[in-house]
């Protein structure tokens, strides 16, 4: 199972990365108020963005949810990121954690160096539950280049909520005294929202962003809520369907819970019998129980419908597959697969 990894992992940063699924996200440059949430929360933060562009919506490959807006008429960037905290740092302040960005540490000095950013009149607040971080930079020196000037004005937001990390950029280059006026709304606009409704899209969604680290374990709750959701209704395109299911039985399989791997599977065959990843799949299955007869059986249902293979796929090489290494030397099964590699291809997509 292991060296099929890699397809649904590209598939999916391939095609994730231009399309922003982001479900309780309404685009700034329509109604100029976004929420910006991550899949397994009932809340997300909600912020007013007039006349703002939303230039990146998505979840990125270690489970952080990231926005970043501009407004071209008055240069101001925003980004808002949620991160889970991390257990070294989930006891940690939010003070704590601003003071952290500012501090003299070998690895702030040493990535100084290499941006050549120069920090002043910093400063550190609190107001409420909302901790501030604002910096002005007014030149950036790289190594064996000339400064240059960029007058920029940087303020952070940070808040916590069960053990979500929450952080609000703002910045300015060009920045006049007048310009205070323009970061001040953003900040005052900011609050949690409540009751938001999951869609599998989103749930697909943090499901992929650990499966693609090869957190399979972390990946399985929220790739069983997707396939529960669309249980009762079918709503992701057929593409998505197909690598939600695979990837939910591969990431079962590759926790030791060869059961639900093979139920998964099962389903998949009996929900779209035509799909030939599901048939080889369940080869793989029989493969770790070193059931051969079952295994050939499979392989050849795989191989059968190579037809059927979503643009992006091809049918995987038995003999680099981890589930039938020890079968490989089964005389036998070692003939059938070698007699499946050395066909020849006909593979079409629809």
């Amino acid at each position: 199972m292991k060296s099929r990894i890699l397809w649904v992992g590209l598939l999916l940063l391939i095609t994730l990365r231009v399309r922003a699924y982001a479900q309780d996200q309404t685009p700034a440059g329509d109604s100029g108020r976004g929420v910006v949430s991550l899949p397994d929360k009932p809340w997300g933060v909600q912020l007013d963005l007039p006349g703002f562009i939303i230039t990146s919506s998505e979840m990125k490959p270690d489970g952080r949810r990231y926005l970043l807006a501009n407004n071209h008429m008055s240069g101001v960037i925003v980004s808002v990121t949620l991160e889970e905290m991390a257990p070294g740092r989930s006891g940690m302040s939010c003070k704590e954690i601003m003071s952290s960005r500012v501090a003299n540490t070998p690895e702030n000095m040493a990535l100084y160096a290499v941006t050549g950013e120069e920090m002043k009149n910093i400063r550190i607040w609190q107001t409420g539950d909302k901790t501030f971080l604002e910096y002005f930079v007014p030149k950036i020196t790289a190594p064996g280049q000339k400064p240059i000037e960029v007058d920029q004005q940087n303020r952070f937001l940070c808040m916590k909520r069960d053990n979500v990390f929450v952080d609000l950029h703002v910045s300015k280059p060009h920045f006049q005294p007048g310009d205070q006026k323009l970061f001040d709304p953003i900040f005052d606009s900011v609050q949690f929202h409540e009751g938001l409704t999951r869609t599998a899209m989103d749930y697909f969604l943090a499901g992929t962003s650990y499966y693609t680290q090869n957190e399979f374990k972390r990946a399985i709750p929220f790739y069983a809520q997707a396939l529960a959701l669309e249980q009762q209704d079918r709503k992701l395109d057929k593409k998505f369907w197909y690598v939600l299911v695979d990837n939910l039985g591969m990431a079962y399989g590759l926790t030791g819970d060869l059961d639900m791997a093979r139920k998964t599977f099962e389903y998949g065959i009996q929900t779209d019998p035509d799909y030939p990843m599901f048939y080889y799949e369940m080869a793989d299955y029989f493969g770790e129980k070193g059931d051969s007869p079952n295994a050939i059986a499979y392989l050849q249902k795989a191989y059968d419908r190579r037809a059927n293979f979503i643009a992006g796929e091809k049918f995987p090489d038995p003999r680099d597959d981890d589930s039938f290494k020890k079968l490989l030397k089964n005389p036998e099964f070692k003939r059938f697969v070698y007699s499946l590699v050395e066909a020849p291809a006909q593979t079409r997509h629809p």
